[in-house]
């Protein structure tokens, strides 16, 4: 048996009234609805090659029934297909030659009959491999040389549609001639040649309407010329491809030559004596300037309409009607993306002219209404699919929305603005076929260029609309949240940063009492009741106890070893009260500033910044807490930074940043906790302070922000303390900035202080005295 293709097949056979061998060709397990079918097949290849004076062509003797099953029958000249040759192993040039060269002469036989085969493809050729005769077979669908429009029978195997020329395939909607066997030809040879398809696709939809563009044949295997030659079978266009099967067989028949006389295959132009010898109609009529600008009126009609609508709805509705009419479709539907999806945005009909807006119906559940698939592919691929008679294509035939309404012209054409699928008009007619040819889908394609831009420009109105009455309810509310916290200003202003201040000495104040009650717990007070209640029991005979008992004789080291303790303790006890006190005191002082901080005024005064910065180390990160939390400090301190200003506003911001960088070192995931504080005087006078930790650092984006009041990137902090420390930083006439490499890099804060304070709000501490 020798199978031709998915669903046709060849088996040889012994005919018992004479014994001779025979081919039979049938339907491969033809259903009792399609055997009607099958049959006419077979008996139009009957026909068609009976009418044939070709040498080169495999004619059945007759037609006959096995059971139910029609079956044509041949002679058998033992030939073999020619994908089974190709499989064995690969062919030399020479001999491939040869073959192309038989191949293309039947091929001209064929035509110069007045057929059309249709159905070209490597199992339509029989081949002797010893002799190198080539036999043409598979007239099933051929068809008398007329122009006419594709049909779907001509593509019942899957198989087939890959040496389907874009006429053929709909893909081009034009009508079919004797070129559409020559592209299938070309086809063959690249398969010959390359031992593959020149294109690849995912299903039968991409098959028949994605068009694009054959991939070079092996430049190394493959002469140039001959390479030439079979890229101008594939040519898109017919008129581009030869026109001609005796056109094609002498270049072959010329490659042949040069490669038997020379060895080699010169270059030469493909198709240089190609010659039709049959009269085509063009496909652009010429000398009708006046009518078609005449009917360029209406184009620019619906072009206009198109580009003075800004208010969407309305938009979409004219956009539908506006292709339905242009296209002479009779129902047509607008679809959008939105997000991965499609959705249908708009619906249209001729009869009565109607459109309506619908409400964002998702694409999956409008399957009766367009064809899903067909939408999808011409947003994926961009490019419009067509189809002459999609009732009759068995890659749609099962789509619900053909089947439903008996779909015959079809229409998808993606809308595109700058690159981008914004959606895509579906239209279809269902009383004449190939409705949408070149010169209208030419027109679409200008009124969907321009639906693509004004639905652009639509969209993108109405998302300035919306952002306008956004942005105006947003002043609004704005200003009547500013009316309410102006009255509020003055006061908040100094509850923020009073509540701010007072908490950083606070969370002092708590360390300090936690250690404390640490102290406290552990103290070693005690163990005096302990040595009362001891004497206590040998009162009575103390001198015998210190002679005899080992207590007694230890006792005295006892008492001043606890001695020594107790002494130690009270030292610390007394060294963190004192601490404490400072805290306290440093809270008096905040509220203080706070009822100063409503008149602005400072109040000038020699300061030694050293004795500033040890007092905030003391507030903001105290021995206690660098204990607790392992923090090393390290102090460079210049005694020679001097200046004439607030010492209270200052201490308050030095005090700021050190807690800032107690609390970064705390939240770093290193085992490296330091904080490094420096002051010294600058060249152009006054002094700088500089406060640098190793602990989370400051991402590039949030510097600028960083003392805008309310930001801050602790989920526990204010957004108040930077934002206060710049301010009054302003009012002493500083600077303060921040560094930081990045996030877990650390960072660095830097107090630039002039010489003196500015004159303005300034009080002098020699007039208060």
């Amino acid at each position: 048996m020798q199978t031709t293709n998915e669903r046709w097949i060849l088996v040889r056979a012994v005919r018992e009234s004479d014994g001779r061998r025979v081919l039979l060709k049938a339907h491969l397990d033809s259903p009792r609805h399609t055997t009607a079918l099958a049959a006419g097949a077979l008996l139009n290849e009957l026909e068609i090659t009976r009418s044939l004076d070709a040498a080169q062509v495999l004619r059945p003797t007759r037609m006959e029934r096995c059971g139910e099953t029609p079956v044509l029958v041949f002679e058998d000249e033992d030939l073999v297909p020619l994908d089974r040759l190709l499989a064995r192993s690969p062919l030399g040039i020479e001999q491939l030659l040869a073959w192309a060269a038989s191949m293309a002469g039947a091929l001209a036989e064929v035509h110069g009959g007045g057929v059309i085969h249709t159905y070209i493809q490597p199992q339509s050729f029989l081949v002797d491999p010893k002799a190198g005769a080539v036999r043409l077979t598979h007239f099933m669908f051929s068809t008398r040389l007329r122009n006419e429009h594709p049909q779907a029978q001509s593509a019942v195997e899957e198989g087939r549609l890959p040496y389907m020329s874009p006429e053929q395939a709909g893909r081009t909607s034009r009508t079919l001639d004797w070129r559409t066997d020559l592209y299938s030809l070309g086809v063959v040879f690249y398969v010959m040649l390359a031992g593959r398809l020149p294109f690849d696709a995912s299903g039968p939809l991409e098959w028949m309407h994605s068009p694009r563009p054959p991939a070079p044949l092996p430049e190394g295997s493959v002469p140039p010329a001959v390479s030439a030659l079979v890229m101008k079978l594939l040519a898109e266009d017919a008129e581009a491809r030869y026109q001609s099967a005796e056109g094609l067989a002498r270049d072959l028949l010329r490659c042949q030559r040069s490669l038997r006389e020379d060895g080699r295959i010169a270059p030469f132009p493909p198709g240089e004596r190609d010659a039709s010898g049959r009269c085509c109609l063009p496909h652009r009529l010429v000398g009708r300037e006046g009518e078609a600008q005449r009917s360029l009126s209406p184009l620019l009609n619906a072009a206009r309409v198109l580009s003075e609508e800004l208010v969407v709805e309305r938009l979409l509705t004219s956009m539908v009607q506006v292709l339905i009419e242009n296209a002479d479709a009779e129902r047509g539907a607008l679809l959008l993306v939105r997000g991965d999806g499609l959705v249908l945005v708009a619906q249209g009909v001729a009869h009565p002219p109607e459109s309506r807006a619908l409400p964002s119906i998702p694409l999956e559940d409008q399957s009766d209404e367009v064809c899903a698939s067909v939408v999808r592919l011409a947003v994926r691929t961009r490019q419009s699919v067509i189809h002459a008679d999609a009732s009759r294509d068995p890659a749609l035939r099962d789509d619900p929305c053909v089947s439903s309404r008996k779909v015959r012209s079809m229409l998808c054409a993606p809308l595109l603005c700058r690159e981008r699928v914004l959606g895509a008009i579906y239209l279809e007619n269902n009383l004449f076929e190939g409705l949408f040819g070149p010169e209208r889908l030419e027109i679409l394609h200008l009124l969907a260029a321009q639906a693509a831009v004004s639905l652009s420009n639509a969209l993108v109105h109405e998302d300035l609309e919306r952002r306008v009455d956004e942005r105006t309810r947003e002043l609004r509310s704005t200003q009547q949240r500013l009316a309410d916290a102006a009255r509020k200003a003055g006061m908040a202003e100094v509850a923020d940063s009073a509540v701010h201040n007072v908490g950083n000495a606070l969370n002092s104040v708590m360390v300090l009492r936690m250690q404390l009650s640490e102290r406290i717990a552990g103290s070693r007070v005690p163990r005096l009741g302990q040595v009362a209640q001891l004497l206590k029991t040998h009162r009575d005979d103390l001198a015998g106890f210190f002679a005899a008992d080992p207590r007694g004789q230890r006792l005295i080291e006892y008492v001043e070893e606890l001695a020594r303790h107790l002494a130690a303790e009270q030292e610390a006890a007394a060294s963190e009260l004192s601490e404490l006190g400072e805290c306290v005191s440093r809270i008096r002082d905040i509220v203080s500033d706070q009822l100063r901080n409503a008149g602005m005024k400072i109040i000038v005064e020699p300061v030694v910044v050293s004795s500033v910065v040890e007092d905030a180390l003391r507030v903001g990160l105290n021995r206690a807490e660098r204990a607790h939390h392992g923090i090393e400090v390290v102090c460079e301190l210049s005694d020679d930074a001097r200046v004439e200003t607030d010492r209270r506003r200052l201490l308050q911001i030095v005090t700021n940043l050190i807690t800032n960088a107690r609390r970064a070192v705390c939240h770093a995931a290193g085992p490296d906790r330091r904080v490094l504080v420096r002051c010294a005087p600058r060249e152009e006078g006054g002094c700088s302070v500089e406060v640098e930790d190793t602990g989370v650092g400051i991402a590039s984006e949030h510097l600028a922000r960083l003392f805008q009041q309310g930001f801050t990137t602790w989920p526990e902090g204010t957004g108040l303390g930077l934002h206060a420390s710049v301010l009054e930083a302003r009012l002493l006439g500083a600077a303060l900035r921040a560094e930081s490499q990045g996030p877990g890099l650390g960072a660095k804060f830097t107090l630039e202080l002039p010489a003196t304070a500015p004159r303005r709000g300034r009080i002098d501490a020699e007039a208060l005295a």
